[in-house]
Parts: C-alpha cells; structure tokens; sequence
C-alpha cells in the first residue's frame, strides 16, 4: 500500500516548488508519455515545414515582386498552400495533443497522491474516455473563444471559470457541461491564484523562448545557409524545448486544482482516512474505461 500523500494549503510559490519535485521525481514517465505522441507529431510538422516551406516562400516572393502590384494569382497560392499547412498542422497537434496531455494528467494525478501509474493504463484510460475529454475541450474552448470574440473581458472571466475543465474530466469523471460547472465551482475566489500562475507560466515561456531564439539566432547562420533549414532546425529545437516543458506546467496546475480541493473540500483530510483504513484514494475514477450507469433493482 502507498504512503499517504503529502497534502496541504500552499501557496503558489509552494506549488512550483512541488511541481519542480515531482517532476523530477517522474521525469522519465511524465516525458516518456508526452514523448510517445509528440516526438512522431513533431517529425509529421518538421516533415510538413520541409517540404512546403520552400513553395511558400517562392510564391512569397513572386507576389510581392513588383512593389504595389501583387501578384494576384500567386497570391491565391500563397494562401491555399498556407491553409492547407495549417490544417494538417492541426489534425496533427488534435489528435496527439488530447491524447498525451490527457494521459499526462492521469499519471500526474495518480502519482501525485502516491497511487501506482504506469504509461499503459495511463494511455489506456484516457483512450477509453477521449469522446468525453476532446469534446468538453472543445466545448470548453468554443465557449471560451466566444466570449473573447464578443469582449474582452467575458473571454476573461470564462477562462477563469473553466480553467479547471480538463483536469475535472480526468480526476473525478464527468464530462461536458458538467465539467465545466464543477471547474466554475473550484475556480470560485480562487482567480488571482489563477493568474497568478497564469502569468508565472506565460512568464517562464517567453523567457525560455526569447533564450531559446537568441540562442539559435547566434549558432544558425554558421551552420545551415538554407532559409528552409534555418526554419525546420528552429521549429524542431522550440518543439523539444516546449515538449521538456509541458509535463512541469501540467504538474503545476493540476496542483493547483488538488489544492484548492484542500482548502475548499478538505479533501486532505478525506484522502488521509481513506489511506488509514487501507481503502482506495477517492479522486480518480477507476483506471479502465467507464462501464454502462447501474441500474436501480
């Protein structure tokens, strides 16, 4: 039987702390999971880069050959072959995305609270139930996305509510508009923790990637002479480095959530009962797919 996890009120400051050791603690699994979809997802767009980017920037050039007289026909090229990219970019990145982060978020959960995990029932679980994940996270991102459209401010404040949305699918099994009212419910007088690690993240990013850039900024032009190979080296080197990221932001929100469990729900103290009479932990549903809803005698 695992020990009884750790729980407690923390701070946002504390949360990154623990995230930063938990990560650690699970480098290999947390990266060997998004590792397993991203890596063949990441070639797929390096592959996609490669071999249009040359077109792109050849029709580029031909529009705008002459100055105030574009090229009309190259470009209507221009976009078709630019349309096309990014939609196979996002089937790619819609199909491996929900996949991994959602595994991801199982095994942060179950490892989090000291209940086994392994990458199988990890990807397991989240395949038997990816209908009802991808369709609250388009739900959750349509919603959100309409309220940015019509204000600012709504687009806001949705984001805020249903923040959680994703992760209430993964730990507690529900689905839809039911995830995200449970995700408004925890996102209750907690918003300024939910920027502030918003904004901590975002933080984070932009100095990774303004580092990252500079960096190839300084070493491309001595080693590749081809614009088409500069762009490819710098796509592959920001997926890596965003792929080293993603398990330690994920481990930070979820949490997050689990602390807010804690200072709404007592949810430490119900995990520390259950762990003391040697019953199963109460946050995460069963680890295969959900069964058909029983039926009153």
């Amino acid at each position: 039987m695992a020990d009884a996890p750790r729980l407690k009120p923390q701070t946002v400051t504390e949360i990154l702390d623990s995230s930063f050791r938990l990560y650690r603690e699970n480098f290999a699994q947390f990266l060997g999971i998004l590792a397993i979809l991203y890596i063949p997802g990441i070639i797929l767009q390096l592959l996609l880069t490669g071999s249009m980017s040359g077109e792109i920037l050849e029709l580029t050039q031909k529009a705008h050959a002459t100055p105030g007289k574009p090229d009309l026909e190259a470009l209507q090229k221009l976009s078709a072959l630019q349309i096309g990219q990014a939609g196979l970019v996002l089937l790619i990145t819609g199909i491996t995305f929900p996949l991994a982060t959602g595994a991801l978020t199982r095994a942060v959960g179950s490892r989090y609270l000291n209940e086994p995990a392994t990458v199988g029932s990890c990807f397991s679980y989240i395949v038997g139930i990816f209908g009802k994940y991808f369709g609250t996270m388009m739900l959750n991102g349509l919603v959100i996305w309409l309220g940015f459209m019509f204000c600012l401010v709504p687009g806001i404040l949705f984001a805020i509510w249903f923040s959680f949305s994703s992760s209430v699918v993964v730990l507690e099994g529900l689905g839809g508009t039911a995830a995200m009212g449970r995700s408004k419910q925890l996102s209750k007088d907690n918003a300024w923790r939910i920027i502030g690690l918003w904004l901590i993240i975002l933080a984070v990013n932009l100095a990774l990637n303004w580092s990252v850039g500079a960096g190839l900024g300084v070493a491309l032009p001595t080693l590749v002479a081809s614009p088409v190979q500069k762009l490819v080296v710098t796509q592959g080197v920001e997926q890596v480095v965003s792929m080293i990221l993603s398990p330690l932001f994920c481990v930070a929100w979820i949490l997050l959530y689990y602390d807010i469990r804690i200072r709404k729900e007592a949810f430490d103290l119900e995990v520390l009962a259950r762990s003391m009479k040697g019953l199963p932990g109460p946050s995460l549903p069963p680890s295969g797919p959900p069964g058909p809803p029983s039926v009153p005698a």
